[in-house]
């Protein structure tokens, strides 16, 4: 049986848009979990389905020494749990996320953009520090 981990910076962001993927992945018979800073409390749909939720302190601050502790926690999920896939979303888990392949090189990395920081218009700083981690990485 496959093992999805779903990785977002902040909980809201599964509520919002990932509920109806994550359950149809449950029910197409995936294991599907997530990792996130729990800003609100996850959907209870996901909790009765047997979604694991890990509490990740994730700050949506890029240069935050918090995300630097968020992706040891990530690592030790990794670890423990083997998962075959790893989905991400949203900038700073997106980034974190597809590091850990450095570590655990078999595991499939899927990414998906919910818009990005850079764009005609935007600050000078967003362009300076999300333009230059979405080319690289």
């Amino acid at each position: 049986m496959k093992k999805i981990l779903y990785i977002t910076t902040v909980s809201r962001t599964i509520n919002a848009f990932l509920i109806p993927h994550i359950e149809m992945l449950i029910d197409k018979g995936y294991v599907v979990d997530c990792a996130c800073f729990i800003d609100k409390p996850i959907d209870k749909r996901l909790i009765s389905k047997g979604v694991k939720v890990y509490n990740v302190p994730f700050c949506r601050k890029p240069l935050s020494l918090r995300n630097l502790k968020a992706f040891w926690r990530l690592r030790f999920i990794q670890k423990i749990n083997k998962y075959d896939v790893v989905h991400v979303h949203t900038p700073i888990a997106a980034l974190y996320g597809r590091i850990l392949k450095l570590w655990f090189p078999k595991i499939k990395i899927i990414y998906t953009a919910h818009g990005y920081h850079f764009y005609k218009g935007a600050p000078k700083i967003a362009w300076c520090m999300f333009y230059p981690m979405e080319k690289l990485i």
